[in-house]
């Protein structure tokens, strides 16, 4: 199975994003390095990705972090 749909599936236990039409078509302008679709985003996964990491860590200035990171290194390797 895609991971490329539009809806959540679970496999082996685990969910895994599916991406969504407007998450999709920010892709061209994401790997044209375009900041803008960065931005937007970012601000489309922050509620998943926070709730995903809070769940693992339980302590809200490390899930900070995490995501800070994690974002930097996603743009890093546009």
């Amino acid at each position: 199975m895609s991971p490329f749909s539009t809806h959540a599936a679970k496999t082996n236990g685990e969910a895994r994003h599916r991406i969504s039409a407007r998450e999709e078509a920010l892709v061209p302008r994401l790997r044209a390095q375009d900041l803008r679709a960065f931005e937007e985003l970012y601000q489309l996964i922050r509620p998943q990705l926070t709730r995903f990491v809070m769940n693992m860590t339980r302590r809200p200035e490390l899930a900070e972090d995490i995501i800070n990171e994690t974002m930097l290194a996603t743009w890093r390797a546009l």
